[in-house]
């Protein structure tokens, strides 16, 4: 998406993903209203993620698989569930040698990625 400063980019992406509230109007996905209560948010946040454009506004954990762990730990995933689903992630976006990689160690792009396997 592109536009210019201040034009709402990050806005409706806020707004889709939840994170924001809906003043008039509604959200739909994939062809049903979103509920703006907890259970409906939450669903919707299992499948829809954002990508923030600074990485450094993202990450927060010690290590990467730390990092991707995260989310999916708080969707009351198994450890085993988490491990496997973070081994998969690593292996599809070819970083698996980050895994174990503080950081504050990773490059700007690096960070990036770890931000889209977040997401994933």
């Amino acid at each position: 998406m592109v536009g210019a400063n201040g034009a709402g980019k990050s806005t409706m992406f806020l707004v889709i993903n939840g994170v924001h509230k809906v003043r008039q109007g509604a959200v739909f996905y994939d062809g049903h209203k979103v509920s703006a209560n907890a259970k409906g948010l939450s669903e919707l946040r299992k499948k829809v993620g954002i990508v923030f454009q600074d990485p450094e506004t993202q990450i927060f954990s010690a290590s990467v698989e730390e990092e991707i762990s995260f989310g999916l730990m708080n969707l009351g995933l198994s450890k085993d569930e988490v491990r496997r689903r973070v081994e998969e992630i690593l292996e599809r976006l070819n970083i698996g040698r980050l895994k174990s990689k503080p950081v504050h160690l990773l490059s700007y792009g690096e960070k990036e990625w770890v931000s889209i396997a977040d997401v994933i």
